[in-house]
């Protein structure tokens, strides 16, 4: 791992490197994210996730760690897409389909990172009204939130947000209640 962090500092420094991104800091942490190790994968998503909307020009890499091997390097890599804000719509396709993952926190993150690009995940609103009925209370939560966050683009999701408010979970209906008011305020 540190001969990588070296050489990757050395073709910095020297100016050598062939990354298509005009932030170098950006261009070192794309490439980490094609590293063999995932402790190296999951640095470089946590780090571009530090970047925010500086990181945009990492959203196709990120976009592609949302099918990484590691649960860990898919949550940072929705995480940092969300960080990165409208900026990211390109992802949507990529987190709609995650969210179908088969770990909950998977899930959540890229609900999060949905709702995070607001009305530009408008494309996603089936599939997160679809999460309202996930198996795990969380999921429906996050589901919820990021419905509300994406506002009146999710109007056809009112019907199940309503219903959602009648959830065994406090933290659910709640959320459901949230977001279908966020939405019906327009």
């Amino acid at each position: 791992m540190r001969v990588a962090a070296v050489a990757l500092s050395l073709v910095a420094v020297c100016g050598c490197h062939r990354s298509p991104f005009a932030n170098p800091k950006t261009s070192n942490l794309v490439d980490q994210l094609q590293d063999g190790e995932p402790k190296v994968r999951l640095t470089a998503a946590t780090a571009l996730g530090k970047l925010g909307a500086g990181a945009k020009d990492a959203v196709p890499a990120l976009t592609e760690r949302l099918k990484d091997d590691n649960q860990f390097v898919r949550i940072a890599a929705a995480g940092a897409l969300a960080s990165v804000g409208p900026d990211a719509r390109d992802a949507v396709p990529a987190l709609t389909i995650a969210l179908k993952d088969s770990h909950g926190a998977v899930r959540v993150a890229c609900a999060n990172a949905l709702g995070r690009l607001g009305p530009t995940a408008k494309a996603a609103v089936p599939a997160l009204t679809d999460a309202l009925g996930d198996k795990l209370s969380f999921v429906r939560e996050a589901a919820a939130r990021a419905l509300g966050e994406i506002g009146a683009a999710a109007w056809d999701a009112l019907p199940a947000l309503k219903q959602a408010t009648k959830d065994d979970e406090e933290s659910v209906r709640t959320a459901a209640a949230q977001a279908a008011r966020r939405i019906e305020a327009r």
